[in-house]
């Protein structure tokens, strides 16, 4: 009978910690949600709508666009980038961690490939532009992925 009572003991003890390990992912989840969210949105979007202000149907020519990467769309994803890995430091969520290197992927690609996208134009280098496009879709892979991943996270943990 004590050893019944014992392992009815023991397997209550180890689903409350098992609850609580759950209740700590979920406050990390949400803790990174709302520090990105809060942190990272309106950089992110404004260093969006320096980008497109210059490519696609708004392009003009390449002086304008470089000048709006090299005075605004570059400092933005800087400063997000620097913001983004400074956040790093306090993730203590494995979960969290590994979807916060996602948006450090995307955000580190994208800047990249501007910076060579001002040296093709530069060098008026073909191949240049070519490997910057690629990182371009590469960003945009990273991207994606975290939206998912975030998203899978969101659900796993059932937070809205």
């Amino acid at each position: 009978m004590k050893k019944l009572f014992s392992i009815v003991i023991l397997c209550t003890i180890l689903l409350g910690m098992a609850g609580c390990v759950d209740k700590e992912a979920k406050e990390a989840v949400q803790s990174y949600i709302d520090t990105a969210s809060a942190t990272f949105a309106t950089q992110e979007q404004l260093m969006l709508e320096s980008y497109t202000s210059v490519i696609g149907t708004n392009y003009t020519d390449d002086a304008t666009m470089c000048m709006e990467f090299v005075t605004n769309t570059i400092p933005l994803g800087t400063s997000l980038q620097t913001a983004a890995e400074g956040l790093t430091e306090s993730i203590t969520n494995e979960d969290v961690l590994k979807v916060h290197n996602l948006y450090l992927n995307y955000v580190s690609e994208f800047v990249g490939a501007l910076r060579m996208l001002l040296t093709a134009v530069d060098e008026q280098d073909q191949t240049i532009a070519a490997e910057a496009n690629a990182m371009l879709n590469n960003s945009n892979t990273y991207a994606e992925e975290f939206r998912t991943a975030l998203k899978e996270l969101k659900e796993t943990y059932n937070i809205e």
